[in-house]
């Protein structure tokens, strides 16, 4: 559009929407209007409190990124030209269970079961994924890393989840990565746990206890 002559006349900067209904959907919009004309001055209004008045401001020029300043786009990178800073390492995904829930420990009372088990103790491990991050939450899981076949065996709660995994990966479609580690339904599908300290970013973020 910018080529085709189009520039923003104005826009709003991120603000909450307020649906004005019963259960409101947490959703952050911007508003942009455009057109083809050279003045008057573009006008941006920026919201210190999202869910309060904004504050008006002349601009010389808004570009895409809804700032005051020139029409610069941040190119896109991959792994082959390398990352932004050689100080960062490249980003990964989290580890990923993929074990229809049986590595999982849903809730308090699952977390207590496990507890209960002498050899399963051992092995629970507090998860965080986005929603725990998030919302700092408690959540726990199975991490069986180094767990000894035997242990497997004498744990009846281990046996139960790890064989209700098996089950889970046996019935994945043939193709999908779920099937492939039918083998080994005692980790998880993926494993890329650090060994040293790191920074955990959400795939998906929302506004705080309504994620």
């Amino acid at each position: 559009m910018h080529a085709d002559g189009w520039h923003i006349r104005f826009a709003h900067r991120t603000f909450v929407w307020d649906a004005q209904s019963t259960y409101n959907a947490h959703v952050h919009v911007v508003i942009i209007g455009m057109d083809r004309k050279a003045k008057p001055v573009p006008v941006l209004f920026e919201y210190p409190d999202t869910n309060g008045e904004p504050i008006r401001l002349d601009a010389s020029n808004i570009n895409g990124y809804l700032i005051d300043g020139p029409d610069l786009y941040v190119g896109k990178r991959s792994q082959k030209t390398g990352p932004v800073s050689p100080l960062l390492d490249v980003t990964d995904s989290g580890s990923m269970p993929l074990d229809g829930g049986n590595l999982m420990l849903a809730d308090r009372e699952e977390y207590d079961r496990a507890m209960a088990d002498p050899i399963a103790a051992r092995f629970v491990r507090p998860l965080r994924m986005g929603r725990e991050l998030i919302n700092c939450t408690d959540r726990w899981c199975l991490w069986l890393r180094n767990a000894e076949p035997g242990e497997l065996r004498k744990s009846s709660f281990l046996k139960k989840r790890v064989d209700a995994c098996a089950e889970y990966r046996r019935n994945a479609p043939m193709k999908g990565d779920d099937y492939k580690h039918r083998v080994t339904p005692w980790l998880f599908r993926d494993d890329h746990q650090p060994s040293t300290n790191y920074l955990a970013i959400p795939k998906v973020f929302s506004e705080i206890g309504n994620t």
